[in-house]
C-alpha cells in the first residue's frame, strides 16, 4: 500500500521499492559529502591507510597499549574514507598530558601523511575539528594554557587571544606528533 509515495505495509516492500545508490546520494544533501565507494581510486585507498596508520601508531606509542577495535579503509557513502575506532573512554576527567596526546592522536593521520606523501590532503576535517574543541576548551575551561587558569567565560570577547593560544597548543602537538612519525619511521 502507497500513501502519498510512502509505503506503508512494510510486507510488500522489495527490491524495485529499494532506492539506488545513485538515487540516495541524489536526495542526501544532493550528493555534496556523499561518495560513491566503487569509484574510490587504489591511491586514494592508500592515502587513507596512510592516514589511518597514523592514528593507530601515535595512539600506541603515547599509551604503550591499543585500545583499537578496529581500522578501515573502506569507504563509505557519507564520505568517510577509513577510520580507526577506539574503546570509549569513560573518564570522567582527563589531565593536560591526557588531552595533548588525544589531540597528537588526533592530528596523526595529517603528520603521516605529510611524512610519507610530503603533504597532508583534506580527508582531516572531523580530526581537526576534534582536535580544536579539545584545545578550545583546554583553554577557555580548564585554565590548561599560557592564559592562565581563569575561565574565559565569553571567549568571543578574547576572540583573538583564545585563537592564537589554540593555534599554539595545535601546533605544538602537531610538531611532536610529526617528530613522533618521523623518529620512527623505518
Amino acid at each position: 500500500l502507497v500513501v502519498d509515495e510512502k509505503v506503508t505495509d512494510i510486507q510488500i516492500v522489495d527490491s524495485e521499492s529499494l532506492p539506488t545508490v545513485d538515487e540516495i546520494i541524489a536526495t542526501l544533501s544532493n550528493g555534496s559529502s556523499m561518495l560513491k565507494p566503487d569509484q574510490v581510486d587504489k591511491q586514494s585507498i592508500k592515502k587513507t591507510a596512510v592516514h589511518e596508520i597514523g592514528h593507530a601508531f601515535v595512539g600506541y606509542y603515547l599509551n604503550k597499549d591499543t585500545d583499537i577495535i578496529r581500522i578501515t579503509v573502506n569507504a563509505e557513502g557519507s564520505g568517510t574514507l577509513g577510520y580507526v575506532l577506539h574503546k570509549a573512554d569513560n573518564s570522567a576527567t582527563h589531565k593536560k598530558t591526557e588531552l595533548r596526546n588525544k589531540i597528537k592522536r588526533l592530528l596523526a593521520g595529517m603528520c603521516c601523511e605529510e611524512v610519507f606523501n610530503g603533504e597532508f590532503e583534506t580527508g582531516n576535517y572531523s580530526d581537526l575539528e576534534k582536535a580544536t574543541q579539545i584545545a578550545k576548551n583546554m583553554v577557555t575551561k580548564h585554565g590548561m594554557s599560557n592564559l592562565g587558569y581563569a575561565q574565559i567565560a565569553h571567549p568571543d570577547d578574547m576572540a583573538e587571544l583564545v585563537h592564537k593560544e589554540i593555534n599554539v597548543i595545535l601546533n605544538e602537538c602537531y610538531l611532536e606528533t610529526k617528530k613522533i612519525i618521523t623518529d620512527n619511521q623505518k
